[in-house]
């Protein structure tokens, strides 16, 4: 990964990365393939997944999306 943004070689690495409309999630941090250069992340790059692939990632993304809203409220409640 270090290499990749150090030459900014933009190679294909998987990554945990925050998506925006890739594969069809909003705003989580999951594990998908992206390509890195010098910026960070330069692109997700959404693969073609067979079907047990999809629901395999359909189940991370609404865990990852259940835990992020329960530590939102955390925080929420905690703030003076």
């Amino acid at each position: 990964m270090v290499e990749s943004i150090v030459t900014d070689s933009k190679r294909v690495t998987p990554c945990s990365a925050v998506v925006n409309g890739e594969y069809g999630y909003e705003e989580i941090s999951i594990g998908v393939s992206v390509t890195l250069g010098k910026k960070g992340i330069d692109r997700v790059i959404e693969l073609d997944l067979t079907p047990d692939e999809r629901r395999d990632l359909d189940h991370s993304a609404t865990e990852l999306a259940k835990k992020a809203r329960l530590v939102k409220e955390v925080i929420d409640k905690n703030r003076p």
